[in-house]
């Protein structure tokens, strides 16, 4: 009887470690598919969620050449104040409720995605912010727009060796020392601390061209950064006098501010490039995207478009995991 349970044991051994192996290659098969499903919706939800938020970039550009369209009806110079529609942000709503409606009230979409997806927005006029394109130019433009950067960072209360190292790095930049960069938060090249950036970042903007301020649309500290000859107190006063009644040239401005003449050529009331900011909420997903767009004349071009995870809205350091254009 022994010699007998040696190999009904042995047989029992191998039968159990055969169960084994057989649920392991069973429970990694099973992994493996899951794991392609899950990717393969993800990268299903990410596409549907970059085609919605082009449609949102287009609404963008149609509500920017309606604001030129008005503008030529009543025979008035182009204008760009905080007061047009372009300048209303868009709270979270559904989707559903950009949809034609019926009679009754209700929309007429059967599409479960349509109630499902959530949109929010804005538009944000790019020129109210100081332009750092001025780093990749001549000397003298170098060191007049580094000038409005030192006191602006001053008014932020900024370390002065950061201003330091961005003037620092620009003349290495342009000597072909180090890279360039082409987004506010590329300046994280050059050394700059991410603390600086975070707070420097909703004053300025990185545009392909040299641009003026349009003091309609900027920040006091802005304003005052590149009208030396205004105090933070009196760009304040700026701020609030244009809310009732923004001015319409260049002109009318400085005949209510006559001490920024000194520095006026710094200065516009209309825009030509946006930025044009949205995110969607459809499920567990959560995306958001950023485009700089150039309106000339009728025509809104893009410049680029960037897109990634959920950022908070607004937020200029958000690393984008896909760029477009």
């Amino acid at each position: 009887m022994k010699k007998m349970a040696r190999p009904r044991g042995a047989a029992l051994l191998t039968a159990l470690l055969t169960v084994a192996l057989i649920a392991t290659l069973a429970a990694g098969a099973a992994w493996q598919q899951w794991r392609l499903v899950e990717t393969e919706a993800a990268e299903r939800d990410q596409a549907q969620a970059r085609w919605l938020l082009l449609g949102a970039l287009d609404w963008a550009r149609l509500v920017l050449r309606e604001d030129v369209r008005a503008q030529e009806a009543v025979q008035q110079a182009p204008v760009d104040h905080l007061g047009e529609p372009w300048a209303v942000p868009l709270a979270e709503a559904r989707l559903s409720s950009f949809l034609a409606a019926a009679a009754n009230g209700q929309t007429q979409s059967d599409d479960p995605l349509a109630e499902s997806v959530f949109l929010s927005g804005r538009l944000e006029d790019a020129q109210g912010r100081l332009n750092l394109f001025f780093l990749t130019q001549s000397d003298a433009t170098l060191n007049q727009g580094g000038a409005a950067l030192a006191r602006l960072m001053q008014l932020l209360e900024l370390p002065a060796d950061e201003w330091t190292r961005v003037m620092e790095g620009a003349r290495l930049a342009r000597a072909g020392q180090l890279l360039m960069p082409q987004r506010v938060s590329q300046l994280s090249y050059w050394g700059i601390a991410p603390t600086t950036l975070t707070r420097l970042a909703p004053q300025v903007t990185w545009l392909p061209a040299a641009t003026a301020v349009n003091v309609n649309t900027a920040s006091a500290e802005v304003i005052a950064a590149i009208l030396p000859s205004l105090s933070l107190a009196q760009a304040r006063q700026v701020v609030e006098q244009r809310t009732s009644k923004p001015w319409t040239s260049r002109e009318a401005f400085l005949r209510d501010w006559p001490l920024a003449s000194p520095s006026a050529t710094a200065l516009a009331v209309n825009s030509q490039y946006f930025l044009v900011q949205g995110q969607l909420r459809m499920g567990t997903l959560q995306w958001s995207e950023r485009s700089l767009v150039a309106r000339e004349g009728l025509r809104v071009r893009v410049v680029w478009r960037e897109s990634g995870p959920w950022a908070r809205l607004g937020d200029p350091l958000a690393s984008p995991r896909a760029s477009l254009q």
